[in-house]
């Protein structure tokens, strides 16, 4: 056994010896058979190629003619390919193409080449060809918009337009289709794979370029006041009678036009909203389309006749009374000049005639004062009037005592300081009161001492007229036994004049009495009077103990009692 296998190791390594003795010394060429199609494609776009069935299939861009494509091939090492890369070819049907190795041997690729759907959905183009002249819509790709303006008039229920869109595209409504306008309509474009877009179409008139004032009127007139245009000029005039009902220094700032303009356009200031024509005004009218023009606006006053007065024929007044002024000519504007101030708020019923001036308390002051009417620009002096107060009256009484004096207080309206005089009234007898002290509303008086108990009616007598009271006084004082002031002779009184004393029980008879004096601000001031009887005393009055221009009060001093039973008001020295 060992022999067979040495015996059969030496063969084996003698024929290897052999062989790689033969390799060295005639080597042998062998040939690649490697044929394959390692890249595929058209311009950018690569082929995707399937080994296992040898075939090669490319997509192109929608648009792309594949009848004449120029193909970029690679195949494997020493491998040749027909049609060769770069050569044109027609693939409309698949294209074979034959790869041969570099040993001959050979194997055919199927070439398919194909377009890939269009994306495209754009409305390109939307007219209205039907209109004379025909419309062309403004496409808007952004927003996917279609305007059309079209003339004035235009049925826009019935519109057929004319619509261009992406290839291989659809579009619903169709091109060509009668559509309804008067509102927006939606129009979808649907590509060729399948996406949509939806676009708004919107058709409206054209604007109107016209912006005239084709009428200016103000209607609180009558008639209506219209002004006159001049459209070359573009003005507009208004012209206001003389006489009309009509406040030029008031009204001027508030009145309200009516403007009409052309058709779609807007004014401003608007119609009918109030504005001050006291000076030229500026009007803007747009026209529809934008457009602006402007008017400029004058009113004016015609010019009036001279306006005459009349006489006054009556010169005295009361507040609350009424100033008829006549004459001709008048007009809304009338005025009262007084001093500085002219007014407008004191005159009414205003004609061409006549007007009234109210007299108030506001405007005037009790007296005289010069009154002065203004009509437009003429201006007259009527002369002095006198205004007097409104007459008194009383609302109430209050009864107190002072000074030994029974007082009534009458508390009312309209009293003047100075100018009051009171009276106890029963029947046909009166009887004056000493007034104590007195204001605009209320009046404090000395029920007179020996008056007859009973009621009494109170009148008062002012500047303004009299008034007497209907309710009554009750008076129930007993008859005094000690001496007593009832009254004097003048209660404004000079230097050196006798001033007469009344009243009762006056006592020393032919004998002096002292009097003393009181002005409120000093020690009291004597004077020395004479008795004349029970029921008089005189006394002279001397400045160099009485100072002038002041009013006194004053009472009797006799000898163990110091004052007399009342106390005398209000007596006037002056020089």
């Amino acid at each position: 056994m060992k022999k067979i296998l040495y015996r059969f190791s030496i063969v084996l390594l003698s024929t290897i010896l052999i062989v790689s003795c033969g390799k060295d010394d005639d080597p042998v060429d062998e040939k690649s058979s490697a044929k394959s199609i390692t890249a595929f494609s058209v311009s950018t776009v690569s082929a995707e190629i399937v080994e296992s069935n040898r075939t090669i299939s490319i997509s192109l861009p929608y648009g792309t003619d594949i009848t004449a494509l120029t193909p970029t091939i690679a195949v494997s090492p020493e491998a040749l390919v027909s049609p060769e890369s770069g050569v044109v070819q027609d693939f409309t049907d698949p294209v074979l193409y034959e790869v041969t190795a570099e040993d001959g041997s050979q194997q055919t690729y199927t070439v398919t080449a194909s377009v890939e759907a269009s994306e495209g959905n754009e409305i390109l183009s939307f007219d209205l060809n039907e209109l004379s002249p025909a419309v062309i819509g403004e496409v808007d790709l952004v927003n996917n918009t279609v305007v059309i303006i079209v003339p004035k008039g235009t049925d826009l229920t019935q519109i057929v337009p004319t619509i261009s869109i992406s290839d291989e595209a659809t579009v619903s409504p169709e091109s060509g289709v009668a559509t309804n306008f008067s509102e927006e309509v939606t129009y979808t474009v649907t590509s060729q794979s399948g996406d949509k877009a939806e676009y708004s179409v919107m058709v409206s008139f054209e604007k109107n370029d016209e912006n005239a004032i084709t009428e200016f009127k103000f209607e609180e007139f009558t008639p209506d006041l219209v002004g006159e245009i001049d459209q070359e000029a573009k003005t507009v005039s208004v012209t206001i009678p003389w006489d009309a009902e009509f406040d030029f220094d008031y009204d001027i700032f508030s009145l309200i036009p009516t403007v009409v303009v052309s058709e779609g356009a807007t004014v401003d200031p608007a119609s009918g909203v109030s504005a001050n024509f006291n000076y030229e005004r500026t009007f803007n009218v747009t026209a529809e389309n934008g457009d602006v023009q402007l008017y400029t606006i004058n009113v004016e006053r015609e010019t009036a006749p001279e306006a005459t007065i009349d006489a006054l024929t009556v010169t005295e007044y009361s507040i609350g009374d009424f100033i008829t002024i006549s004459g001709e000519n008048f007009t809304k504007d009338c005025r009262v000049i007084l001093g500085a101030t002219t007014t407008s708020s004191i005159v009414s019923d205003i004609t061409s005639t006549s007007f009234k001036i109210e007299i108030t308390s506001f405007n005037f002051s009790v007296g005289d004062v010069v009154l002065k009417v203004k009509v437009r620009d003429q201006e007259f002096v009527l002369g002095t009037i006198s205004i007097l107060p409104p007459a008194p009256s009383i609302n109430q009484f209050v009864e107190s005592t002072s000074d030994g004096n029974k007082i009534l207080r009458l508390i009312g309206t309209n009293f003047v300081n100075g100018k009051n005089e009171v009276y106890f009234v029963s029947g046909a007898n009166e009887e004056l009161a000493n007034i104590k002290s007195e204001s605009l509303t209320s009046v404090y008086v000395v029920i007179p001492p020996f008056i007859e108990t009973g009621d009494y009616q109170i009148k008062v007598v002012s500047l303004g007229g009299t008034f007497t009271s209907s309710a009554t006084v009750s008076v129930t004082q007993s008859v005094s036994i000690e001496p007593v002031i009832t009254g004097v002779n003048k209660t404004t009184i000079g230097n050196g004049e006798t001033l007469e004393i009344y009243g009762k029980n006056f006592k020393n008879v032919g004998g002096g009495v002292t009097i003393g004096w009181l002005d409120g601000n000093g020690p009291t001031k004597n004077l020395t009077g004479i008795v004349v009887s029970s029921e008089k005393i005189e006394v002279v009055i001397n400045r160099t103990t009485l100072s002038s221009n002041l009013a006194y009060e004053f009472y009797l001093q006799w000898p163990g009692l110091e004052y007399s039973e009342n106390f005398f008001y209000n007596i006037k020295v002056i020089n």
